[in-house]
């Protein structure tokens, strides 16, 4: 009687089931779809925080900024859960109390053969840009002044690693990331730009640097270190191509300055390259201002060697940067071609009408146009060459071409102003200091306060 009776309630509690079931499936499924519903607008949030436009100082800034849509970084960027450049933890405390960052992996026995295999500054261990913090911040508000994706990804990355030597690994990442938005930006990462060209090189650099600032910022939290090498997707140093290869002893040398050595590699990979022919000139020329104590940009006249790597760069590819240095080259020769000078800076400016770079640096060129004409008509008055008629066609001459130089001058700050978010701070400084050469104090005057309220004066001064 027992066992009939448990029987028949089972059966009784099979049927209630039964019963309820349809009803339990609806308030199921639903629940589910909210829960569905509740993950999908929490994703869409997260990437709404993670969609941006980057600045782009190469282009025109359109008065209504549209926002597009890109991938999250996160989608691409190495994680540190998924690699570990250590296969055990640090060997002992001694080791962890490290001089500045990266030394757990450089100074002691902590280095594994994985982390030869990376090529970044922090294995380089170069020799930092400045002793200040102050000093990286402004360098970092130069950057726009590099004129090419290219390099200034290579000067983000460098400040970055900086960053990362003075223990400030949040900055380092951010600036790291940036170089990230970048790859993403369409506008800068063009199919027939140098940035995509070299593409492969240049992230194994910033995939690496990605990894040992991760590494650095566990370490310093005093999470453990599993077990685990680098990740499939890290390309290393050995399986890229010799163009790649180059582009990552192009990168060394940018970011050593003078280190001639590595841009002579990079131009035996990868000969047919114009930008390794303008980071050996740039080599070459900081390596003569170290010896003679002076800044590059002080430097008037170029060696053949430079000469010659100059203008095969411009001849290669002219980019942005060949023009401004062949025109400033011109200028500085014993010759003093200032008509060739004034052609490339019209052909500059009709070439990158929106390259905010060229417009600042054309404004100083047609400033120093201005004073060479200057001073070869008052050399030529002074010998008396002018009778006493013509002096006057030739100061009504030359009253006009001072006007028209001061309009290039004016005209191009006012471009590199409007262009670039992070340039018009300076080229308002070096307007207002124009105007009040060229006795126009008040203009002059208004344009210095812009530029000191922004609080960049002393970075330039």
């Amino acid at each position: 009687m027992v066992v009939e009776q448990t029987n028949t309630e089972s059966a009784a509690q099979q049927d209630s089931k039964g019963l309820e079931d349809p009803e339990a499936k609806r308030a199921k499924k639903a629940a589910k779809r909210e829960r569905q519903r509740l993950k999908k607008q929490q994703q869409k949030e997260r990437q709404d925080a993670a969609e941006f436009l980057l600045p782009d100082p190469f282009a025109e800034v359109p008065k209504k900024a549209r926002r597009r849509k890109i991938v999250p970084l996160s989608s691409f960027m190495p994680g540190i859960t998924r690699r570990q450049l250590l296969e055990d933890q640090l060997p002992s405390q001694t080791a962890r109390r490290r001089r500045g960052f990266g030394g757990a992996y450089v100074e002691y026995n902590g280095m594994l053969e994985q982390v030869k295999r990376l090529q970044c500054p922090l294995v380089w261990r170069l020799k930092p840009l400045t002793d200040t913090v102050n000093g990286l911040y402004s360098i970092l508000d130069s950057t726009p002044y590099c004129g090419s994706p290219w390099q200034t990804a290579v000067e983000l990355i460098q400040v970055a690693c900086n960053f990362a030597e003075k223990s400030m690994v949040w900055k380092s990442r951010e600036l790291l990331e940036d170089v990230y938005a970048m790859i993403l930006d369409k506008r800068v990462n063009t199919k027939k730009s140098v940035f995509r060209k070299y593409l492969a090189g240049l992230k194994h650099v910033l995939d690496s640097m990605w990894l040992l600032v991760r590494t650095d910022a566990d370490a310093k939290a005093k999470r453990p270190l599993p077990d685990g090498t680098l990740a499939d997707d890290v390309q290393l140093f050995e399986e890229l191509d010799d163009q790649q290869r180059a582009c990552v002893h192009a990168i060394k040398a940018v970011m050593a300055q003078v280190d001639v050595e590595e841009a002579d590699q990079a131009l035996k990979l990868d000969p047919g390259e114009a930008q390794w022919h303008y980071v050996k000139w740039l080599c070459l020329r900081a390596a003569r201002a170290r010896e003679m104590d002076v800044d590059p940009e002080d430097l008037e006249e170029s060696t053949a060697e430079e000469t010659a790597a100059l203008r095969k760069a411009h001849e290669l590819r002219p980019t942005p940067q060949t023009v401004v240095a062949t025109a400033r080259a011109c200028l500085d020769s014993p010759e003093k071609d200032v008509e060739q000078c004034a052609k490339l800076l019209g052909d500059a400016v009709g070439l990158y009408p929106h390259s905010a770079y060229v417009h600042f640096h054309c404004g100083h060129l047609y400033q120093r146009l201005g004073r060479g004409k200057r001073n070869a008509e008052g050399k030529r008055n002074a010998e008396g060459k002018t009778d006493a008629e013509g002096k006057t066609d030739a100061k009504d001459k030359r009253d006009a071409e001072r006007k028209r130089d001061a309009h290039k001058v004016m005209l191009s700050f006012k471009t590199a102003i409007h262009l670039s978010q992070g340039l018009w701070m300076k080229a308002c400084h070096d307007w207002g200091l124009y105007c009040l050469d060229n006795g126009r104090t008040n203009e002059g005057i208004y344009h210095l306060e812009k530029a000191r309220e922004a609080g960049v004066l002393g970075h330039f001064v």
